[in-house]
């Protein structure tokens, strides 16, 4: 008896073949084939995203593992956001408000599929104006000069979604006089 390996790693199982003995001569008899596709492995870097209305976002990318022949996803994503059949990428520019909403990801070969699910928030949310600081969207980190030409440095906050809500961050301020 003979045990293959099957011919690539997105594979399981084994091929066999014994020898017989026919008429007192070597007989190969036929192969048999166990191997079948691994079911498709698919995580994206976070469970869970949120996109500012209007923001371009940075392409989504999954984290995959064996043969994959097609993606999809439900329910669709909302206005101005694409899914990319072929690589179960996600881009685009949200146009549309969306509270939390889970979306189930599927990852198919031609004989198995395996699905995750992911959230997904489209923020409309925006940090009211703050002394100094301007209205802001969620999400947004902004930076402003120190008050005097005699300091270097920034100062930073962001504005933060917080149970839905826009709320401010802590100032971050690395202002000092000059040398």
């Amino acid at each position: 008896l003979v045990i293959l390996n099957c011919d690539s790693d997105d594979y399981e199982g084994q091929k066999t073949r014994m020898c017989n003995e026919m008429d007192h001569n070597a007989v190969w008899g036929d192969i048999v084939d166990t191997c079948s596709l691994k079911a498709p492995i698919i995580n994206y870097p976070q469970s869970s995203y949120t996109f500012i209305q209007f923001i371009p976002i940075d392409t989504v990318i999954p984290i995959t593992q064996y043969r994959i022949t097609s993606y999809s996803i439900n329910p669709p994503l909302g206005n101005g956001l694409s899914f990319n059949e072929n690589n179960g990428q996600i881009t685009g520019t949200p146009l549309v408000y969306a509270p939390a909403t889970n979306y189930t990801v599927t990852a198919s070969n031609e004989e198995q599929f395996t699905s995750i699910v992911i959230t997904i928030i489209v923020s409309d949310k925006t940090c009211d104006s703050d002394g100094e600081w301007p209205d802001t969207q969620v999400g947004q980190l902004v930076i402003l000069n120190c008050d005097s030409d005699d300091y270097e440095g920034q100062k930073t906050r962001i504005c933060n979604e917080i149970d839905y809500n826009a709320v401010w961050g802590d100032i971050v301020d690395t202002c000092s006089l000059r040398a």
